[in-house]
């Protein structure tokens, strides 16, 4: 095994090495405070720290009872041509 690592990985993290912690904050506590139901989309390039962003934003919100959080995983539906079809659906499985 080699003793250092000269790459990165392709896997989320729950500490923030991009210095976004203030972001991160006003997002949760905006979340917390919405008194209506709301869609959040994170949109970037590769690698740019967007579900690694979710995750450490699910970390403060997911002791608020208050919170149902849906995740949803887009490249699990991008080679598919879905048309006209709602992926939620009744009755449709995937």
């Amino acid at each position: 095994m080699p003793k250092y690592n000269y790459g990165y990985t392709d896997r989320p993290t729950h500490e923030d090495s991009f210095h976004i912690t203030q972001y991160i904050d006003g997002l949760a506590s905006f979340i917390q405070r919405c008194n209506t139901p709301i869609t959040i989309s994170i949109q970037g390039d590769w690698g740019t720290g967007k579900t690694s962003m979710m995750e450490m934003v699910y970390d403060k919100i997911k002791n608020n009872e208050h919170i149902t959080q849906v995740k949803f995983n887009t490249w699990q539906f991008s080679q598919f041509n879905l048309g006209d079809v709602s992926v939620f659906e009744p009755g449709i499985v995937f």
